[in-house]
């Protein structure tokens, strides 16, 4: 999922929204998310957001579930960062 808007706050609570979306419909058609699947990564020019919201949501089963922002996610392949370096992607190829 992609989302993008003036805050990261507003952007978990977009978020959120669309992955208690997401399940219900997953739940609906027969199929199981695997949480474990699940990373966030927020992308920001700006220096003032220092700190990286997670996303908090109760599961079907009433369990809640915690998403915390990663520093490095690795995407069909590739390592991703929050500034988009790719120092990981190259670090890691390069091993």
């Amino acid at each position: 999922l992609y989302v993008s808007s003036e805050s990261l706050e507003k952007n978990v609570e977009i978020l959120k929204t669309a992955y208690t979306e997401a399940n219900l419909w997953m739940r609906r058609v027969g199929l199981a998310p695997d949480f474990s699947k699940r990373e966030l990564m927020h992308y920001t020019r700006r220096r003032k957001d220092k700190t990286s919201p997670h996303i908090e949501f109760t599961d079907e089963d009433r369990e809640t579930r915690k998403v915390f922002a990663e520093a490095t996610v690795k995407w069909l392949g590739v390592y991703l960062d929050k500034k988009l370096l790719f120092n990981e992607h190259v670090k890691n190829m390069a091993a």
